[in-house]
């Protein structure tokens, strides 16, 4: 009997941590960030992390984000199109692989949950564009003349 509700127990943890592992989505803020913008990586998921245990490393183009699971809350996962954003920070232009890694709670056993990688690219700014002052020289007739400088 013991076994068999340890079995039930374990079957409906599995299914919840893969029916979270389905709904949960990344995405990249802003879609189409720059060198001069903080990039974000947007988790939209059923359920809550602990923000105090996020940590961020890269290595070359890959950045991981690792953050623990949140513990049991009566509104956790509760409202539709719920996000976390976890901060990757100005990147330089580029192209890179993003995922995040889901720990459970410290103290609990239990499955990481790998979502990712997703690409992204960061585009380089563009060169500031020179405005060439323009002017036309007009000879006393009000023609323009055919070249600058005093005529001859």
């Amino acid at each position: 009997m013991a076994v068999e509700r340890i079995a039930l127990v374990a079957a409906a943890v599995f299914v919840m941590t893969a029916a979270t592992g389905a709904l949960a989505q990344l995405s990249i803020d802003p879609p189409k960030p720059t060198a001069l913008d903080t990039v974000r990586l947007r988790y939209t998921h059923v359920g809550c992390t602990n923000s105090d245990s996020t940590q961020v490393s890269q290595q070359a183009n890959r950045i991981t984000v690792q953050v623990d699971r949140g513990g049991v809350a009566p509104d956790c996962g509760t409202i539709a199109g719920f996000f976390e954003d976890f901060t990757l920070g100005r990147l330089p232009a580029g192209e890179y692989e993003a995922s995040l890694v889901v720990n459970p709670p410290p103290g609990t056993l239990g499955p990481s949950q790998l979502l990712g990688p997703i690409h992204l690219s960061v585009a380089q700014l563009a060169p500031p564009q020179r405005r060439i002052p323009t002017t036309t020289i007009r000879t006393c007739g009000g023609t323009p003349a055919s070249r600058a400088g005093p005529s001859r």
